[in-house]
């Protein structure tokens, strides 16, 4: 289980923009990406109804990416491939996280991070991780 320590949500005016920066510590590594007791750096863009269509995760000791995974592929492996592919994909890219992402705009550390930001993000994760999927 990881443990919530800060986040950061873009806004624009009242509406929510769909990326979002959050920071966690890791408790167990068996939720895939990063191994128990690191701090991460986790970036979420979103889809209309507010929940994860991609997600970066990265390491805050050496900015190492250990996810990038992505809702579109998921759904893809789900309705043309076998339970083996989806495996494959969440032991190279991560398991996406599931769930509306509200609340994080009253965080205290909420700043703007900005669409360019986190395709660059993802760009570089994806040639970290292997952009094979």
């Amino acid at each position: 289980m990881r443990g919530f320590v800060g986040a950061v949500w873009v806004s624009r005016g009242l509406l929510r923009a769909p990326y979002a920066r959050r920071s966690w510590r890791t408790a167990d590594s068996r939720l895939g990406g990063a191994p128990a007791d690191e701090d991460l750096w986790l970036y979420f863009e979103a889809d209309d109804e507010g929940w994860a269509a991609r997600q970066v995760e990265v390491r805050e000791q050496d900015s190492r990416p250990v996810k990038a995974a992505s809702l579109e592929e998921v759904l893809h492996l789900r309705d043309h491939d076998d339970l083996a592919a989806m495996f494959r994909y969440e032991r190279q890219f991560g398991v996406l996280a599931e769930g509306p992402m509200d609340g994080w705009q009253d965080q205290t550390e909420a700043a703007e991070i900005s669409a360019e930001e986190f395709e660059r993000l993802w760009t570089e994760a994806r040639r970290a991780l292997g952009n094979s999927a």
